[in-house]
């Protein structure tokens, strides 16, 4: 049912709005693959892999990306790093499109995903309210963790992200 073969561009967006659903994934994630702009500016922060729903070559078993399983999901806005669903291990991978079959984030549950992403929007500059308003909208479950992450200093920011995205559930 998951795997990659000839498919349409059509059946593989489907597949991926599929698989949003089974994410439990809010709302706004798949209204990202009806609209061009979402609230709060979301779409600079993500929205649908186009580009792998155009490609027939994205869909072979031998895929540096999609390894023949692999799900294409979501983008970060500008086609740079891809959130995949793996249906084995149900995990979201993400990888840079410059660098194929290069891991660069693995979470075990959509709320880390959430997590990843919402950090990545605190830390962008917007204030809290607004932060507050897309933690409703991508109803991520742990805000107030997020907010006291971001306002503590951090010698290894990476390390401390990594940690704090571990702790979700």
């Amino acid at each position: 049912m998951w795997g990659f073969k000839k498919k349409s561009e059509s059946s593989l967006r489907q597949q991926a709005c599929e698989t949003l659903v089974l994410l439990q994934a809010a709302p706004v994630f798949l209204l990202s693959y009806e609209v061009q702009r979402l609230p709060e500016n979301l779409d600079i922060y993500f929205g649908p892999p186009d580009e792998f729903f155009l490609g027939c070559e994205t869909q072979d078993p031998g895929n540096p990306y999609t390894r023949g399983r692999l799900i294409p999901i979501l983008d970060d806005g500008n086609f740079g790093v891809i959130t995949f669903y793996d249906p084995d291990t149900r995990s979201l991978i993400q990888m840079d499109i410059e660098s194929p079959g290069e891991v660069l984030e693995v979470f075990h549950s959509w709320q880390q995903y959430l997590a990843d992403l919402m950090i990545g929007i605190a830390e962008s500059g917007e204030d809290d309210g607004q932060v507050r308003r897309i933690v409703e909208l991508v109803q991520f479950r742990h805000a107030n963790e997020l907010l006291e992450f971001c306002k503590m200093s951090h010698t290894d920011f990476e390390a401390a992200r990594r940690q704090f995205i571990s702790t979700i559930g």
